[in-house]
């Protein structure tokens, strides 16, 4: 269906060649072999933020990340991200397309049939930004946007930039499963696969192949969308047995949608966050070659000294699992 959308992929044509021309390293290089995190020096970094992920952002600056590297090519609007990764893995991503263009194509009175045409098996509407589309129950608004432009028409129809849609038309699939899948780079986050409407983690065997998947596509992207990237793959399993991505969360400073510093929820759980974010520090330790110490000195804010305890806590648990 690219001829459907034939200026879009164009415009994404176009962001590729500019990532491409970036030198970026894809992976940053810890400068260790000791990397130590105070609680005490985090108050330039609490500004700023857009949810409980202060201990993230410092870990980015540690690591020598980037935080507003993959802004620069606005990835976390969906139809932008999900056309770049198409881009370079296609069929990664449901057929997709933003709403505004299909609507100066075929008008109020004939979007909808338009639609169903080309979308024999359904299809879904959503925002282009946005969290947690699931979990909030927005991940299809196909009938009150329809029903709205059909009353009202749509105020924007007249842009021709990607980034200036609203709302993305997406071809709907079967799924049998979905997966919550990190990455930190250029690599999946081995510990950190997790089933997203279930509880527990999939077992071994059924976390590898969807690694694997994500791994296949982390392979392919360029440096500039892998360089200080902190994931989170939201990975449908199809009924087909077919994996798709249905959408991917950057960490860093989201420069529109609750406008900020955003991480992985994940690593945010009231109850689970602090193993999550343990997992991940582990995880740099082992491939990184370096030793990460967190302090936390109590002071007024003990909810946030308590988490960070919480974190050397599993940080210790998990190093012992890992001797046994």
């Amino acid at each position: 269906m690219s001829d459907w959308a034939a200026e879009e992929v164009q415009q994404a044509t176009e962001i590729a060649r500019e990532m491409e021309q970036q030198r970026v390293a894809r992976r940053t290089i810890p400068e260790g072999p000791i990397i130590t995190i105070e609680l005490s020096e985090a108050d330039s970094l609490k500004e700023g933020l857009a949810g409980d992920c202060l201990l993230i952002r410092q870990l980015y600056r540690a690591l020598g990340f980037d935080e507003h590297q993959s802004f620069k090519w606005r990835l976390e609007h969906k139809l932008i991200q999900g056309l770049i990764l198409n881009h370079y893995c296609p069929g990664s991503v449901p057929v997709t397309s933003g709403l505004g263009l299909q609507y100066r194509r075929y008008g109020r009175e004939h979007l909808r049939e338009a639609l169903e045409e080309k979308f024999p098996g359904g299809f879904c509407i959503k925002p282009t930004l946005g969290w947690g589309s699931g979990e909030r129950g927005i991940s299809d608004m196909k009938e009150q946007v329809l029903e709205s432009l059909e009353l009202e028409g749509l105020s924007s129809a007249a842009s021709l930039r990607m980034l200036d849609e609203t709302w993305i038309i997406q071809e709907r699939i079967q799924i049998k499963d979905e997966y919550r899948v990190h990455s930190l780079e250029d690599q999946v986050v081995d510990d950190l696969v997790f089933w997203r409407y279930r509880n527990g983690d999939p077992p071994v065997d059924e976390a590898a192949p969807v690694s694997a998947y994500v791994q296949s596509i982390l392979d392919r992207l360029p440096s500039a969308v892998i360089a200080s990237s902190l994931c989170g793959w939201d990975i449908a399993l199809t009924e087909q047995g077919d994996f798709v991505v249905i959408e991917l969360n950057f960490s860093g400073f989201h420069p529109e949608y609750d406008c900020g510093f955003q991480c992985s929820g994940y690593f945010q759980d009231a109850t689970w966050g602090a193993k999550t974010v343990a997992h991940l520090v582990d995880f740099v330790e082992r491939t990184g070659g370096v030793t990460i110490v967190i302090n936390s000195t109590p002071d007024e804010e003990s909810d946030l000294s308590a988490f960070y305890s919480e974190v050397v806590r599993w940080k210790q648990i998990i190093a012992q699992w890992r001797q046994a």
